[in-house]
């Protein structure tokens, strides 16, 4: 038989055990246990039923006086502090249990927000590994300790700031869930607000009544409650009006609601919205889309983890408008990739989440009001992001925290706070035509070029370049029988090109190499020159002429000749006769 053999087998009928290996530690085990029960509501060292035999350096064989049985060897050093796991948001409650073998590696599993242990009838046991000078290092420093569970209860209730635990450890633990989502009900039909949000999620709305409750019916499903809140703004609606009364009249302490008596577009309502958001961080949503609720814990996740962000942009649950965030992407603050994120990654609001202590610290609010005749705002969040982007790391996350809503049409645009009265009577969004799109480029320039300069400069200058061309033959390949009976492609990009060498004299000083800089915006051309988006629009002579177009202007370029002296006139005049020829060989 060897020693721990001998050991249990005293405990099992004597009292020699403790009189000979416990009783010498006695003193030391006082000592420690009246620091470690010191801040919670221990039992009395008397009524502890573990005695604890030293066998090694932290390491003990557990003696059960109550049961007269061993309960086996605990080792301190495996349960001190230690690397945890991925931070979380979220509160961990252990129940019912007494022996730290068992649930501290439930405990080490994430660095969890908060750690609730309920003791109940395991108290006299738990209690007794006060003992142990290694106690104090055993749990994490945020632990707080109930007796009982209807402490735990009257805790919850008298707090409501209180953040609910959201996984429970215990033998039983469905018991303590319903009691948790019952404190849940209890704190949202109170109608008594929040006063720690972490994160508002903001709705502004325009005529979409039953779109936007929808929305907020959807997003008040979610079984946070203190953490949370959800700003509607109605932005002047005539329409859906009593949608609006019955979001209006909802009972829920998370929910507030805003109504403005007039439609002031874009420029003011999202201003308005993140201006009525509580909380750290603003998660900003169409109301058209809804809110991912099955994947909030991830989101709550990543910003508890990205306390200096500055804001982020999630994916949604289906493409929208052909927009692929699925790349988790970070970038440093001030850095043209940070600027260009901004003015990119954000034009379709849903899904964009800033980081509102920032914000509110960097004083963005007073900033915007220098830009707010910039012709970005249109597109919402981008010059909130752009200001935020230029003092803080910004990010693309995978995580879906939206779904991706079909548009409903309020009679102006697609989009419910935007693009009011913007359609021409043949249907082309005034916004997206060529004329209009060239103030986008002046718009992103009067931002960059005042918080950035060389290098840097000079990549948001071919940034905003590209944007135009992409996005302007994008919407010629979807528009282009009306477009290409107003616009030739080539005319498009021969304005342009000559507004942008105005825009770089007018900033010429910021420049390191100007010359260099034109010369690369002259291969972003070049690329463009030949559109093949636009193709199924035109003839297959347009086409060719178009093609062999290209290939004489790259000809004359390489031969000496700047791109605005290009005489494109001269050589469709040219390649007339020769395009019609080869194509009535070939027919």
């Amino acid at each position: 038989m060897n020693h721990l053999d001998t050991l249990e087998s005293l405990c099992r009928g004597t009292d020699e055990i403790c009189e000979r290996y416990v009783q010498p530690n006695e003193a030391r085990f006082k000592q420690s246990y009246t620091v470690n029960s010191a801040s919670w509501d221990a039992a009395g060292y008397e009524e502890c039923v573990l005695d604890f035999v030293p066998l090694a350096d932290g390491e003990y064989l557990v003696i059960d006086r109550e049961d007269k049985c061993a309960r086996g060897i605990f080792a301190a050093a495996s349960h001190d502090e230690r690397d945890k796991g991925k931070e979380s948001f979220a509160s961990l409650l252990i129940a019912d249990q007494w022996d730290p073998r068992e649930f501290m590696p439930v405990i080490w599993e994430k660095s969890w927000a908060q750690v609730y242990i309920v003791l109940n009838r395991e108290k006299k046991r738990f209690s007794s590994f006060c003992k142990l000078e290694e106690f104090s290092r055993m749990l994490p420093p945020n632990t707080r300790i109930f007796s009982e569970t209807e402490e735990m209860h009257r805790y919850f209730l008298d707090n409501p700031n209180i953040y609910l635990p959201k996984k429970v450890c215990a033998p039983e633990p469905d018991g303590y869930e319903k009691l948790l989502n019952k404190i849940h009900e209890i704190r949202i039909q109170s109608g008594i607000p929040s006063d720690d949000v972490f994160l508002s999620i903001c709705i502004p709305s325009y005529d979409r009544g039953a779109r936007a409750l929808e929305a907020v019916r959807h997003a008040l499903t979610a079984q946070y409650d203190s953490e949370i809140e959800v700003v509607l703004c109605n932005n002047g609606s005539t329409r859906g009006v009593e949608s609006y009364r019955e979001i209006k009249s909802m009972r829920d302490s998370r929910l507030r609601y805003y109504e403005y008596e007039i439609n002031e577009g874009p420029r003011v309502v999202f201003g308005n919205c993140l201006k009525r958001a509580r909380g750290r961080f603003a998660f900003v949503l169409s109301d058209e889309d809804s809110l991912a609720v099955e994947n909030l814990d991830q989101v709550l996740d990543y910003l508890k983890a990205s306390p200096n962000i500055g804001a982020c942009c999630f994916d949604a649950t289906s493409a929208a408008y052909g927009i692929n965030r699925q790349r988790p992407e970070w970038f440093k603050a001030g850095a043209a990739a940070a600027l260009e994120w901004s003015l990119q990654r954000t034009a379709y609001y849903s899904g964009d989440c800033l980081n509102m202590d920032l914000l509110r610290a960097a004083d963005i609010f007073n900033q915007i009001e220098q830009f707010r005749d910039n012709y970005m705002l249109q597109y919402q969040l981008c010059i909130f992001c752009f200001l935020l982007a230029g003092k803080f790391d910004v990010a693309t996350s995978e995580i879906q925290a939206w779904n991706y809503g079909e548009p409903e049409s309020t009679g102006g645009g697609s989009n419910s706070v935007n693009n009011n009265g913007c359609k021409r009577d043949d249907g082309l969004m005034v916004c997206y035509l060529p004329e209009d799109r060239t103030k986008e480029t002046h718009g992103i320039m009067e931002l960059t070029s005042a918080a950035l300069c060389g290098d840097e400069l000079k990549k948001m200058f071919l940034y905003s370049v590209r944007r135009f061309l992409s996005s302007t033959s994008a919407y010629y390949a979807q528009e282009g029988e009306l477009l290409s009976k107003m616009y030739r492609w080539i005319d498009i990009c021969t304005v342009y090109y000559k507004d942008c060498l105005q825009l770089l004299e007018h900033e010429k000083e910021k420049f390191e190499n100007l010359p260099q800089v034109i010369r690369e915006m002259d291969e972003v051309f070049f690329y463009w020159l030949d559109c093949k988006k636009i193709r199924k629009w035109h003839t297959a002579e347009e086409n060719l002429t178009a093609s062999l177009r290209a290939q004489a202007a790259r000809y004359y370029y390489d031969k000496g000749t700047a791109f605005d002296e290009i005489d494109f006139q001269r050589i469709d005049r040219a390649l007339e006769g020769l395009v019609r020829d080869l194509l009535m060989e070939r027919s």
